[in-house]
């Protein structure tokens, strides 16, 4: 016997509740940090992160990482690129293509905020004890993994 479960109503159902979850995490993320003189969306800060980790990847690869296509994440590096966040560099291996940098100010970033990131996250999570988020993320993990190799099945 199959995994029992149901989609109706919404609220038995795991895409609408991760979806939504993940809706009011970011809404809530961006109250955050404008609470503190940010202006800067969940999505952004995401973009950023990706950055924070390794420069100098392209416009599709951050796409990738975040689960994100190309044109969004085109336009989010543009409004990025015109606070002076970041640069594009044309791709040494590619013409067509561009390498994406941090300019000292989106490095500097970094450290305004992670910590408010990391105290509305922890907010949010404080109803869970160590254990159950740690279960929570595995279990996100596993679920995105089994997406990801349906969709290269898929096509």
């Amino acid at each position: 016997m199959g995994l029992k479960l149901e989609v109706f109503p919404l609220n038995i159902n795991p895409g609408y509740v991760l979806g939504r979850t993940s809706v009011r995490m970011k809404a809530g993320l961006k109250r955050a940090l404008a609470k503190h003189g940010h202006n800067i969306t969940a999505d952004q800060w995401i973009l950023l992160s990706v950055l924070w980790g390794e420069e100098g990847i392209s416009q599709t690869e951050i796409a990738r990482r975040t689960g994100k296509d190309r044109h969004t994440i085109n336009r989010m590096l543009d409004v990025l690129e015109r606070r002076g966040w970041l640069e594009r560099q044309p791709d040494p291996l590619d013409r067509r293509g561009s390498q994406v940098y941090l300019t000292q100010k989106g490095r500097d970033k970094q450290e305004e905020l992670i910590p408010i990131t990391r105290e509305y996250s922890r907010s949010v999570m404080s109803v869970l004890s160590q254990k159950e988020l740690e279960t929570l993320l595995e279990l996100h993990h596993r679920i995105s993994a089994n997406m990801e190799s349906m969709e290269q099945e898929n096509g």
